[in-house]
């Protein structure tokens, strides 16, 4: 995987010994033992160094500093910026006091106090002819944190807290800094992945995946499909440079979505207090909202409750874009990161518009029961999930690896997932490689429900049983046009003032050429007027 290159000279830490992905007997191995994984340790330089500041020489003294920084494995450049991943101290209900790894960006006071202890810096004083002890200056320190695109640190791609799957097949476990993925693991306890896991194998790992599934009342088979794939997705994520949105839906309340969006978000970030990502339609509000979850390092970022049909051109660019970019929140810079980020969405009846629709996956469920909360889960979540965490892991990576070691085979009549091909080879196609259901079905059910589609298909059949194959502008729809037609027109443009000429050309002009129901918009100028007609 590439990284940003750099100008400045890079400092080369000695290369780590990479063990082997583990091995065990079976999966029952794998679920009746959890294996600490080594945790990842600083191992700084106990020699106090001299860095000499001359006003002429001052990359030198840069390049310096990017050898101490490296030498303790937390400092790194990301989009343009300079920062350090650092263990942040909290306490979880279940599991008691912890450490949660955060991403945050060196300032300039962070820099000078990280090589407080760690260097001595030194000055020419004109008066005693010789360089004496001086500390960091602000104006040095800054100047170097502005020349981060150029620095020789190590680039960081993103932070994650499980082990993952690489490109390549491999497993990412080892905790510390991945420089062939640019990735940084924070440590944790996890299972031994196998080496060369089988079907027979995968099959047993997919029986642990469904284990805390089973009490989620899903409408249909392929929404218990889209499950396990969200699941296999948050652990796959890091090396995937896009994925689809899963969208959580009940026909009431108290179904369980937000606790089934808890589940994906923790198993893929190992954390009860998930990012939970503010809806509004304002786009530039969304953004810095994103974005800032994102710069801290937030891989899963939930739209819980929404109770409105869902509708974000930024959220359709975000998910099928490898990059996150804007303004910072609070500043005025701005920056760009890979994007690692998985998408859910949760809501009653949830209905998502307009292009998200195919960018999605649904996940439906139905207790089929007038007071769905007082169901009973036959184990607490809240508390098995947190506890079972590393064989969860385990098991998702033994499925996705078992699945690339047999060829990634797919079945007769595949059909590919556009925008998404990586994760459809890998994740939607060991899904089905294991006798589950097409996950992708249920992206044709979120269209169907699609107001934006709905209204776009009204305006076409009644502009259609109206005017046939005849060309007309859009001031002749407007003043010939049938009451339906009239009627389908103001529902799909709901304008406050009434739909003008001006207006409905627009609106037409934006679904130029799309098909719904077999019918489609085209258009053609003469004499420099835009005529309208509607085929079959």
């Amino acid at each position: 995987m590439a990284v940003e290159p750099v100008t400045r000279k890079k400092y080369q830490p000695k290369p780590k010994t990479s063990p082997a992905t583990g091995t065990a007997a079976g999966l029952k191995e794998i679920q009746g033992k959890v294996v600490v994984s080594e945790e990842y340790h600083e191992t700084p330089p106990q020699v106090k160094v001299k860095i000499q500041l001359k006003a002429d020489e001052l990359d030198k003294a840069y390049t310096a500093i990017d050898e101490r920084l490296s030498g303790y494995g937390r400092y790194f450049q990301r989009g343009g910026q300079l920062v350090v991943v650092l263990d942040v101290p909290a306490i979880d209900i279940v599991r008691g006091p912890l450490t949660q790894p955060t991403v945050r960006g060196l300032t300039v006071d962070g820099l000078r106090a990280a090589l407080a202890d760690k260097v001595t810096f030194t000055k020419f004083d004109k008066r005693l002819k010789d360089f004496k002890p001086c500390g960091l200056d602000r104006e040095t320190a800054g100047a170097y944190l502005s020349e981060a695109r150029k620095c020789g640190l190590p680039v960081l791609r993103g932070l994650i807290t499980a082990p993952t799957i690489r490109p390549d097949g491999s497993i990412l476990q080892r905790p510390g800094h991945d420089p062939e993925t640019g990735l940084f693991l924070a440590g944790g306890k996890f299972s031994p992945v196998l080496d060369t896991p089988t079907r027979e194998d995968a099959e047993k790992a997919l029986t642990a995946i469904l284990a805390p599934l089973a009490g989620f009342p899903f409408v249909d088979d392929p929404d218990k499909a889209a499950a396990v794939a969200a699941v296999l997705t948050v652990i796959a994520r890091p090396c995937l440079s896009v994925v689809p949105m899963f969208a959580i839906t009940a026909r009431t309340m108290a179904t369980g979505k937000t606790l089934l969006a808890w589940l994906i978000a923790f198993v893929g970030a190992g954390r009860n207090n998930w990012a939970s990502a503010s809806y509004t339609t304002d786009a530039e509000e969304l953004a810095k909202s994103v974005l800032s979850l994102a710069l801290a390092g937030e891989t899963i970022q939930c739209f819980d409750n929404i109770d409105r049909p869902f509708k974000s051109g930024k959220l359709c660019d975000w998910i099928t874009n490898p990059e996150i970019g804007g303004r910072i929140l609070g500043q005025s810079k701005t920056s760009t990161i890979p994007n690692l980020v998985t998408f859910l969405a949760t809501g009653n009846n949830l209905t998502l518009a307009g292009d998200l629709t195919t960018r999605a996956l649904r996940i439906a469920m139905d207790a089929g029961v007038e007071h769905p909360e007082e169901r009973a889960f036959e184990v607490d979540l809240r508390q098995w999930v947190p506890a079972n965490r590393g064989r969860l892991v385990a098991a998702g990576l033994n499925i996705l690896r078992a699945y690339h070691l047999a060829g990634k085979p797919k079945p007769q009549g595949w059909s590919e997932f556009g925008r998404f091909e990586a994760w459809s080879d890998l994740v939607r196609g060991a899904v089905v490689w294991l006798g589950m259901d097409d996950p992708l079905v249920t992206k044709d059910s979120l269209a169907e429900l699609d107001p934006v589609t709905e209204s776009l298909g009204e305006v076409l059949t009644a502009w259609h049983e109206c005017f046939g194959n005849e060309s007309k502008t859009a001031a002749e729809a407007i003043k010939q046009g049938s009451a339906q037609l009239q009627e389908a027109i103001d529902n799909a443009i709901n304008s406050p003032q009434g739909v003008k000429p001006k207006t409905l050309g627009k609106w037409l002009k934006s679904y130029e050429g799309r098909i719904v129901d077999g019918l489609k918009i085209s258009s053609k100028r003469y004499q420099g007027i835009k005529f309208w007609k509607v085929e079959g």
